[in-house]
């Protein structure tokens, strides 16, 4: 962990990530697949910056809530694997977005601006505008 991000695990199972000012990042290399566990709900409290540049894929097994937006970039692949309530929308910059859920994206606006979406463990009907 870099700079002035914050992690905080709380009594609930609850990964909240906030910034003095800007947005929270996420940064994933290497040739090795890593996730954020099932047992842990991701809160975005701030617009979040995903960039996944590893060859391995980058699970996100927990439930995604918050207000917040979530931008994915980099070439790398991320699951988004749970029925997420997160409103700020999903911008996908580069790499790949994999659904496992027809919720995974959020309830916001999806932006497709590069890179691939597309749907794990059969089909999806996503619900985004």
């Amino acid at each position: 962990i870099q700079g002035s991000t914050n992690f905080t695990i709380t009594g609930n199972d609850v990964l909240e990530m906030s910034v003095s000012s800007g947005s929270a990042e996420i940064n994933i290399s290497g040739s090795h697949s890593s996730q954020i566990a099932s047992v842990v709900e991701l809160e975005l409290t701030d617009n979040t910056i995903l960039t996944n540049t590893g060859t391995g894929v980058f699970s996100i097994l927990a439930e995604v809530t918050g207000s917040r937006s979530l931008t994915h970039s980099g070439s790398g692949t991320t699951l988004l694997n749970d029925a997420n309530t997160f409103s700020g929308g999903l911008i996908v910059n580069g790499g790949t977005v994999r659904f496992g859920n027809n919720a995974a994206a959020g309830s916001g606006t999806l932006t497709l601006n590069g890179g691939v979406i597309e749907a794990s463990g059969g089909a999806r009907t996503l619900g985004n505008n």
